[in-house]
């Protein structure tokens, strides 16, 4: 045995040798390196060992555990079926066995002749690099900012029936307030304050999410008292807020069921799937505020001092200048990645672009045309939302130019103001087909092609018909109607001015997207060339907005970016133009055919392609074949630009008024 230890020694030697060397080599990229190879025979060792073998499985008590899924209820009702699962875990005792066996054996083991080998070559070794193990990031991550570089972040005002669209969505998209329910990237609805909820024949019944913290830990968590209140206050009378004020239209008997749960009634009405417009956190769904704070403090402070319980809480917001928004840390839902968002208002596209160029923005939104000034810059890209809304160039004629003498409760509507060369005269269908003329003129007049390639460069789709387009896979051919100023001449001689009229065009400001005024301000000249005199209105959609609440107000013609293609639940909303009494808002004209597309479009939510079928003479009625009573031209999706400390983007809403900012991930450092 001791020739035995001598080898060992040997080996050990040889080791050490060879391991020096490798930590010289180490220290360099390539090195040269001597080895000298000597080969050691030693005799053959036989030795018998015994080998005992046990296999002992050992006394544990058993357990299993059976996952169930049990469908609780399954109910279909107009646009929405829900299924409640509730799983359940039992324990159910298991078996024990114990085995034990034990296996004597002889073995004969040969040692083979151990070798030592010293080499002498040249090699080249490779310099080993260790990389030290990434530490993951702190979220929030100390010290981080996301600025905001955006057109408007209007005034300090959020409480829900007061704060005027755009702005009541920026809560939202800010991560400042939460709502009943979330949204999907597909758009389907998920839980958020609402822990789960049931829709059946009688109404919704909603359970809440314990636990969930007001930003000011003095007025501790949401109850359900702060549920109810968020929308019996929301929708009260005048309030600004179409959407929250369907809750009155659509439920009655909203009442607290017991600390966790909510229930809301069907109205006279049914069923309808305009609640997900109201509950949702997407475009104008109703936040869930604090009652208490605003008892305590009232209306203009909780409004202006805004309290909610998203992973952003409001550290101080300037009218018109600049919102400063500070993470909180452990949300309970999701901790965001800056610790400081500041939204800063630039209402000029040349500075925004100078502001992301030089580092000092990290998101924003640039006109289609401009966007060559800036995506080629080191880290610059475009990026968008998985909802994604298009952007469209849509024009009202306004004046009430189709509308019934009485509204549905009997009382007097707004005359239709036929000194408007576009408004025919109710009852006289021969005036209001001369109407229709000069209306279709306007829209043979719109050289969509040319627009498209200079503007927007190939990425809008044309638009004939309100609220689809050619791109759209249910848009029918005979909706469409080219170019053709001769076409266009001729319609407005038909419709009595061969020469042209006055006409007062309102293109709002500040508010719409940059792309929008440009191709609303393209079709001016346009127009132009049939004769029509355009004076031109840039006043702020906030300062005429109160028009929309008072029937007939709206008497120019009016320019607006909403109108791309829409989700189907979304028909809910735009039907109602031609209803009177079915949103709090009013864009100039309604007509009888509204009331009968409603109601078999309600009657088919159920079926998503009857819920299409439905609509097609509502899209009749807004084509060249109809009445045309709003002029469509393009459709187009703005992007958004980020910069380079900004990382993964996966934002659920496209929104030009904010960017979703729970969405946006900063870059990994």
């Amino acid at each position: 045995m001791k020739l035995q230890a001598a080898n060992v020694r040997t080996l050990l030697m040889s080791v050490a040798i060879m391991l020096l060397a490798a930590i010289i080599t180490a220290a360099c990229e390539t090195e040269r390196v001597v080895e000298v190879e000597v080969i050691k025979e030693v005799p053959v060792e036989k030795v018998v060992t015994q080998e005992v073998v046990k296999t002992v499985e050992v006394q544990v008590p058993g357990e299993t555990v059976v996952v169930e899924k049990e469908v609780v209820k399954t109910v279909e009702v107009p646009g929405q079926t829900v299924v409640k699962e509730v799983i359940k875990e039992v324990q159910v005792p298991g078996e024990t066995v114990v085995v034990e066996k034990e296996v004597v054996k002889e073995v004969v083991v040969e040692k083979p002749v151990e070798v030592i080998r010293e080499v002498l070559k040249e090699v080249e070794v490779v310099k080993e690099v260790v990389v030290e193990a990434q530490r993951p990031m702190v979220r929030p991550a100390p010290g981080t900012v996301l600025n905001i570089v955006t057109s408007d972040v209007g005034p300090a005002n959020w409480h829900r029936p007061i704060a005027n669209f755009p702005y009541n969505t920026m809560s939202t998209l800010l991560g400042v307030s939460e709502h009943l329910l979330d949204v999907a990237p597909d758009g389907t609805l998920l839980p958020m304050i609402a822990r789960e909820w049931v829709v059946d024949d009688v109404g919704i019944t909603w359970t809440i999410q314990p636990g969930v913290p007001w930003h000011d830990s003095a007025y501790g968590t949401v109850d359900v008292d702060d549920i109810h209140w968020s929308y019996e206050n929301g929708s009260r009378e005048g309030t600004v807020s179409h959407a929250t004020g369907w809750y009155r239209d659509d439920f009655q008997n909203p009442r607290i069921v017991d600390e966790n749960t909510v229930q809301w009634d069907w109205g006279e009405n049914g069923p309808t799937i305009r609640y997900i417009l109201t509950t949702r956190g997407l475009g104008s769904g109703t936040a869930i505020e604090n009652k208490d704070y605003y008892e305590t403090v009232g209306e203009e402070v909780h409004s202006s001092k805004f309290m909610g319980t998203g992973p952003y809480k409001v550290q101080s917001h300037v009218n018109d200048d600049i919102i400063t928004l500070e993470a909180i840390k452990n949300h309970w839902r999701n901790t965001p990645d800056f610790e400081i968002v500041r939204a800063i208002e630039v209402p000029e596209q040349a500075t925004r672009i100078a502001l992301m160029k030089g580092g000092q923005g990290d998101i924003t939104d640039i006109s289609i045309p401009l966007l060559d000034q800036i995506v080629d810059e080191p880290g610059m890209r475009l990026v968008q939302g998985a909802v994604a809304g298009k952007t469209s160039a849509i024009f009202f004629m306004g004046g009430n130019f189709q509308i019934q003498p009485t509204l549905s409760d009997g009382t007097p509507n707004a005359p239709a103001n036929t000194d408007n060369p576009w408004v025919g005269e109710p009852g006289n269908e021969e005036d209001l087909e001369r109407a229709r003329n000069l209306r279709r003129a306007l829209s043979y007049a719109i050289d969509r092609d040319s627009i498209n390639e200079f503007i927007l460069f190939g990425q809008g789709c044309h638009q004939y018909v309100y609220t689809i387009d050619v791109c759209n896979p249910r848009h029918q051919d005979e909706w469409i109607h080219p170019y053709d100023l001769d076409k266009a001449r001729e319609l407005m001689a038909m419709g009595g001015f061969p020469d042209g009229f006055d006409m007062p065009l309102w293109i709002p400001t500040a508010t719409p997207p940059d792309t929008f005024i440009e191709v609303a301000e393209a079709i001016v000249p346009m127009w132009e060339e049939l004769g029509v005199t355009i004076t031109i209105d840039k006043s702020a959609y906030s300062s005429r907005r109160p028009e929309f609440f008072e029937r007939g107000a709206l008497q120019d013609v009016f320019a607006f970016p909403w109108g791309g293609n829409l989700e189907l639940v979304q028909y809910t909303d735009y039907l109602c133009d031609l209803i009177d009494g079915c949103t709090l808002w009013n864009s100039g004209y309604d007509d009888p055919i509204g009331y009968d597309v409603h109601k078999t479009f309600s009657q088919n939510y159920q079926d998503t392609d009857k819920a299409w079928d439905a609509l097609v003479p509502y899209f009749e009625y807004h084509s060249h074949l109809g009445d045309l009573p709003v002029v469509s031209s393009l459709d187009w999706l703005d992007p958004l630009v980020v910069g380079p400390r900004i990382g993964e983007v996966d934002m659920v809403e496209h929104s030009l008024v904010m960017p979703e900012i729970e969405g946006i991930h900063i870059a990994e450092q």
